[in-house]
């Protein structure tokens, strides 16, 4: 009997999975996939993006939300159980793992696995998660890639009426929200700093996790005692690394970042 095979669900940007090509194979047992620069088939990925509008249909069977991080978006659908969906609202940051699908021209994502995220450092080390993952499978720099994509991307498919309609009101909130983000970065420098503090020592910790990794996970008391902290707040950070899914523990006394 064939077992199916759990794909992993990379860490990616909005941008990776609208403005590359969706490959469809004829194999029956191969899945449909995202293709980055040749070098990684995306079957599953894992999102944190901000919920831009929600949709849900009269007969409580079909919901949709669109995500978005202020350049692209993306939809997020699902049939039948849409309780992930429908416990949502505008504004939510949320971690996702989804499939990946395409239909009538649309990528979208089907929602295995959504929470919504309180904390705003997690935006800031994500990114970073995404560039050093970046830079470790050797994909292009985005501006190469927003070069080559040109105007072809630009254009959204036809939606049915039905469904999400209302997308001059999500442009018009998106650039609302560049606004109010560039107003509330405004305060003084000194306001800042005990966030870029602690953000520092998170990115810190994950750095020096992976450096220690050499296979089979990095061991719990090399990473305190690498890291040049209070040791109470690095075994916070780790325990938040390992309840947010950044990292999980291979075995006993083992730490590796996900």
């Amino acid at each position: 009997m064939h077992e199916a095979k759990r794909h992993p669900a990379y860490k990616l940007d909005i941008s990776d999975i609208t403005c590359n090509p969706y490959i469809k194979t004829e194999a029956d047992l191969e899945p449909n996939y995202i293709d980055i620069a040749g070098k990684l088939k995306v079957i599953r990925v894992r999102l944190l993006a901000k919920v831009t509008f929600k949709y849900l249909s009269d007969d409580g069977n079909y919901a949709s939300i669109t995500l978005g991080d202020g350049k692209n978006s993306i939809r997020v659908k699902a049939w039948q159980d849409i309780r992930c969906l429908k416990e949502t609202e505008k504004e939510n940051l949320i971690d996702i793992i989804a499939n990946v699908r395409e239909w009538n021209g649309e990528v979208y994502l089907v929602p295995e696995v959504l929470r919504k995220i309180d904390d705003p450092n997690l935006e800031t080390l994500r990114r970073l998660e995404i560039q050093k993952f970046r830079k470790d499978m050797g994909f292009p720099e985005k501006e190469d890639i927003e070069k080559e994509i040109g105007s072809e991307n630009k254009t959204v498919p036809d939606v049915p009426a039905i469904v999400d309609t209302d997308t001059k009101d999500i442009d018009d909130k998106e650039k609302e929200d560049k606004a109010e983000t560039l107003k509330e970065e405004a305060p003084a420098k000194e306001e800042k700093k005990p966030e870029k503090e602690e953000k520092s020592l998170r990115v810190l910790v994950l750095e020096i996790i992976d450096k220690l990794d050499e296979g089979d996970g990095a061991d719990f008391e090399d990473v305190l005692g690498s890291v040049k902290g209070p040791e109470k707040e690095v075994e916070a950070i780790i325990n938040d690394f390992l309840s947010e899914g950044t990292c999980y523990e291979p075995r006993a006394g083992k730490i590796k970042v996900l």
